[in-house]
């Protein structure tokens, strides 16, 4: 499992859309039972593998990406790049 982060999210939106914008589609948004009040989702690219986890905690104001084992595909290095070039840490 891989994890990278981003800090002072204050509002999730402009990174989902942003994420939506390279082609990446919004699979499932859910929330998660460890963390209340977060929002997580997965993003899938058409006709590829590979499932991209998104987790939003407003708490914190942190946002992660995950990507579990056995869950890579050649479209998430790209889109983990691009948002960390729009919102560096």
């Amino acid at each position: 499992m891989d994890e990278w982060g981003l800090t002072g999210i204050e509002d999730p939106t402009e990174v989902v859309a942003m994420i939506e914008s390279t082609g990446a589609q919004v699979r499932s948004e859910t929330t998660l039972a460890r963390f209340p009040g977060a929002r997580h989702w997965h993003f899938g690219w058409p006709g590829q593998k590979g499932t991209l986890e998104l987790t939003w905690d407003p708490k914190a104001r942190r946002m992660w990406f995950k990507v579990a084992a056995g869950r890579w595909g050649p479209w998430i290095e790209a889109v983990i790049q691009e948002t960390q070039r729009r919102w560096p840490q």
